[in-house]
């Protein structure tokens, strides 16, 4: 089974400085070598219900199966996540901080149910009593916990070259950041924005969805409404500072734009109005309508 995910590029993180934890940090020492390693640190923020475990608790098959493939690079990076609470756990955010003679890099990896992630029928990124194994590798990361580890060369370049990068670093702290519960509660510290995420897609979707109502409810020609899409289409999508996650709502408009601008070309006008009355952003954002922060007393 697939599961949504957002790997994140080189420099670009949802998390930035190196902040306080009021929860006890792990500190790794990796092995001895002919070159200095970086200090890994690791935090799980102080989420109730979860526990992060360091490279010596990855399984033997899999550390086996990475050397095999010449992609065992990443494995002082790996980390075990344990979910001890009573809930299973549909989404989570994993970040990694890359800090070389002072500057920071953060690749963020979030990790959601394909389907509802406030449902308890949705399938769990972890369920209770259960653990995942997480690199900064995506590839390694989906095929370990649910496609099963079958890598290609260009994969195993591609490790290859994230190992190099983490090697030369000072310091890398490894978090875990959010975490969704599947009462839809979401917890931590969320350096990367995920809620702002899932709030800048919705935003986007219902500014898309009440503008293109409106110019079909007030007959505007197929001409103008493509002219607009093309335009909306063709919008550039921001960031609000480095290391921070482009504007979603940018591209969630982007994408719409994409969907409905093929609809019109194909002379389909009615079925892109219909589709639209039928799905307010509850509707076709159900994945992520019902997330909400922890309300706490």
């Amino acid at each position: 089974m697939s599961f949504r995910s957002f790997p994140t590029p080189t420099v670009r993180p949802l998390k930035v400085g190196v902040y306080a934890s009021s929860l006890s940090v792990l500190v790794l020492a990796l092995g001895a070598g002919a070159m200095a390693q970086p200090k890994v640190l690791l935090t799980a923020n102080g989420i109730g219900g979860i526990e992060i475990l360091g490279n010596e608790n990855v399984p033997s098959e899999t550390a086996r199966n990475l050397r095999q493939r010449a992609a065992d690079g990443v494995l002082p990076y790996i980390v075990i996540v344990r979910n001890t609470g009573p809930l299973p756990v549909t989404g989570l955010d994993i970040r990694y901080e890359i800090t070389t003679k002072g500057d920071t890099v953060v690749h963020d990896f979030f990790y959601g149910s394909p389907t509802d992630l406030a449902d308890p029928a949705s399938p769990s990124v972890i369920a209770p009593g259960k653990t995942a194994t997480f690199s900064p590798s995506h590839k390694v990361n989906q095929q370990v916990n649910w496609d099963g580890l079958s890598l290609s060369d260009r994969d195993v370049v591609d490790i290859s070259r994230t190992a190099d990068l983490y090697r030369e670093a000072d310091q890398i702290r490894i978090s875990v950041d959010s975490v969704i519960r599947s009462d839809g509660t979401i917890v931590g510290p969320d350096l990367s924005g995920t809620y702002r995420m899932f709030q800048q897609e919705m935003w986007g979707y219902r500014e898309f969805r009440n503008e293109l109502l409106k110019k079909f409810s007030e007959g505007e020609s197929d001409d103008n409404i493509m002219s607009w899409l093309t335009q909306t289409a063709n919008t550039a999508v921001t960031k609000s500072g480095r290391n921070q996650r482009s504007d979603h709502s940018v591209i969630t408009q982007k994408m719409l734009a994409q969907e409905y601008l093929a609809l019109m070309e194909s002379g389909q006008r009615q079925e892109g109005w219909d589709r639209l009355k039928a799905a307010p952003s509850e509707v076709a954002l159900r994945r992520i309508a019902k997330v909400h922060p922890e309300v706490k007393p």
